[in-house]
């Protein structure tokens, strides 16, 4: 099973720019998952990126300890390219933890898979409900984001199944549900550290 997972609301900031995520253990500590600037995935789409992410990990390292993962979040009519994946990875600092939102579906497949293995960048699982990327795991670190805004405990009791029998291979997994205006998020997420501490799993 996983060593411990970090289990909360995702705030969508300034446009989209930064999420910050609020562990639901009496909010006594504060964790940032920073989103990648569009210029890097949707304008660069990963192309000539090096030293625009070389910025973008260091204004990120700021964050110390507080800084839970970076999410590069692909626009949706962005099709496969395995080739510009990899460079784009060759220059990813050691020190952080990556992680890839593909939103076209040509990019679930196994050679993506181990490009993102060989960097210890984790695929992001995103749950939208009606559909779910595959959950694969590709570094030490998990990242999850789970959008339903409908989720009954069943729903939640079947997530936590899935990440305690594929998440063998993770440190740490980073847990997300949606901010939406119904302010379900955190209610979600603290009945997911629960489900998640009955089982024996060390939350926050």
């Amino acid at each position: 099973m996983p060593a411990a997972v970090q289990a909360g609301v995702m705030l969508d900031l300034l446009s989209g720019a930064q999420d910050e995520f609020f562990p639901m253990d009496q909010l006594l500590r504060t964790f940032q998952a920073l989103k990648a600037p569009q210029k890097i995935t949707h304008i660069k789409r990963l192309l000539n990126a090096e030293e625009l992410l070389g910025f973008f990990c260091d204004s990120a390292r700021v964050l110390g300890t507080h800084l839970a993962s970076l999410l590069f979040q692909l626009p949706p009519h962005f099709k496969c390219d395995a080739a510009r994946l990899e460079t784009f990875l060759a220059a990813m600092p050691a020190d952080v933890r990556p992680a890839f939102e593909f939103r076209h579906d040509s990019w679930l497949n196994d050679d993506v898979y181990a490009i993102l293995a060989k960097k210890n960048a984790a695929l992001c699982i995103a749950d939208f409900g009606d559909k779910t990327t595959p959950l694969r795991a590709t570094a030490n670190h998990g990242y999850l984001r789970l959008r339903d805004e409908g989720y009954t405990t069943p729903d939640l009791e079947r997530w936590a199944d899935r990440l305690m029998e594929h998440g063998q291979g993770w440190q740490d997994v980073f847990v997300y549900f949606k901010h939406e205006d119904a302010g379900k998020g955190p209610d979600f997420a603290r009945e997911f550290v629960e489900i998640l501490t009955r089982r024996g799993v060390t939350v926050g």
